[in-house]
């Protein structure tokens, strides 16, 4: 584990790399085959999530995700004013201003909302 300065959120993810918003910005560790565990450049990140190969952070620019990107799960769409991000194996989810909005892969079928959220 790197020195972490006054540690905020912690995600641990399937692939062997975790990620901590810190008074740095996010720093991640593991298993970094694909570049997950090397945070982007972030402006002041107040949420991270870690999937299986992938990660995604929310900061002032809004969500920002790197690592493999086999099943868009980087490709993140135009969100309006994101709230927090979370990631799964191959998908990765952001609540904003209109709702719940998901891209990527999630099994057989694409990431579809719930129609209650």
């Amino acid at each position: 584990v790197p020195e972490l300065v006054n540690p905020k959120y912690l995600s641990s993810g399937l692939g062997n790399h975790n990620c901590v918003v810190d008074d740095t910005g996010v720093v991640c560790w593991g298993d970094d085959e694909h570049s997950q565990a090397q945070a982007l450049p972030l402006v002041r990140p107040t949420d991270v999530s870690v999937g299986y190969e992938h990660t995604c952070a929310l900061d002032d620019s809004g969500v920002q995700c790197w690592g493999k990107n086999s099943q868009g799960q980087l490709d993140v769409p135009v969100l309006d004013n994101p709230k927090q991000v979370s990631v799964g194996g191959n998908y990765s989810c952001a609540e904003d201003a209109t709702g719940l909005v998901c891209w990527g892969y999630m099994g057989l079928e694409a990431v579809q909302v719930p129609e209650n959220f």
